[in-house]
């Protein structure tokens, strides 16, 4: 019959330390990849705004030229300027301008 020898303090401590040097590693490269992705997010919302503000601008004039009834609604989509009501069934029923704040 053997005897089954427990871990010495000294041996899970030892094993202890090395899986939180992994798990700081692994906590660091995640903290890491965060910052890089909020980063991202925010350089693509301030890229996004910008974008709105010249769509919002574009439409505005597009809109003048041609005529509310006459705009194609799937460019009035993708404006914040821009409202449009739908029915039921997905038609326009009211499209009107919006205050741009």
């Amino acid at each position: 019959m053997s005897v089954v020898q427990f871990p010495t303090k000294k041996v899970r401590s030892t094993v202890l330390y090395e899986e939180l040097k992994l798990g700081a590693e692994q906590l660091e490269d995640n903290y890491v990849l965060l910052d890089q992705l909020h980063q991202g997010i925010h350089v693509m919302e301030q890229s996004t705004s910008e974008l709105e503000q010249a769509y919002n601008e574009s439409i505005s004039e597009y809109v003048d030229l041609v005529g509310i009834e006459n705009a194609d609604l799937g460019l009035l989509e993708y404006s914040t300027v821009v409202g449009v009501q739908m029915d039921e069934d997905g038609n326009p029923v009211a499209i009107d301008m919006r205050d741009d704040d």
